[in-house]
């Protein structure tokens, strides 16, 4: 397939949407607060369990952000890619994998459009960041997400992604954006009023076409506030050229 990535009509995944994180202050505030509202462990234990992850996967992140999971997942597989656009947040994660001891992480400063890994990969794992591209290109995400995988492979995508009734939106929105600010904190909370405000959250039926549509079989899906979902696939024949 043409490298289209230079056309003057592609999209720039490295624009800022929503809230900015460019300051290594900004990430350490955020890191700090996300890290009160989650347990970490839990986190990288249920998708190692959803996704059958062994020692010897090799496993991509994109959205590391401040690379958490990317970090903790290296120590059940046998070698991590961490991609991120922010360059602050990737310092941030580097810094931490080496006070870590965990060496088989290796972050590049790319997305969903622009990276392009170097042999096929186990699975692919992804936490809010894919409502930062408009559903065209959010097509185009995925059917990249299914080519960097070896048949067979698994994907695990949570994201803004609405499943509620229009009547019931925006009672869901309050109660997604207080509980993130109980539970986490003001700058979390804030992420969460951005995603929604500016950025480009999608619909369940439309996720779940596109991810049909580019091969992916969609093993579980649930949903969460009606406002995010998670999704669970393994990849197949793709039904798009």
């Amino acid at each position: 397939m043409a490298d289209y990535s230079t056309r003057d009509w592609y999209y720039d995944e490295f624009q800022q949407v929503g809230i900015d994180f460019g300051s290594a202050d900004e990430v350490a505030r955020y890191d700090e607060e996300i890290g009160r509202g989650i347990n970490q462990r839990d986190n990288c234990n249920e998708i190692v369990d959803a996704l059958g992850l062994r020692e010897t996967d090799r496993v991509l992140e994109i959205g590391t952000a401040t690379g958490r999971l990317a970090i903790d997942l290296a120590a059940k597989c046998a070698q991590v890619y961490a991609v991120d656009i922010s360059q602050a947040m990737l310092d941030f994660a580097s810094l931490r994998a080496q006070r870590m001891g965990r060496y088989n992480v290796e972050f590049a400063r790319a997305g969903f459009l622009t990276y392009c890994p170097a042999v096929a990969l186990d699975a692919v794992v992804t936490k809010f960041a894919l409502h930062h591209l408009p559903d065209h290109w959010k097509f185009v995400a995925a059917k990249k997400m299914h080519d960097m995988l070896k048949p067979g492979g698994r994907l695990f995508l949570k994201d803004a992604v609405i499943s509620v009734e229009i009547n019931d939106f925006f009672d869901s929105v309050d109660l997604w954006v207080s509980n993130t600010r109980e539970a986490s904190g003001e700058k979390p909370a804030s992420a969460v009023v951005a995603c929604i405000k500016d950025e480009y959250p999608t619909y369940a039926w439309i996720m779940e076409k596109m991810l049909k549509l580019v091969g992916f079989r969609i093993d579980a899906a649930t949903h969460a506030y009606g406002l995010h979902s998670t999704f669970i696939c393994t990849k197949q024949s793709s039904l798009v050229g």
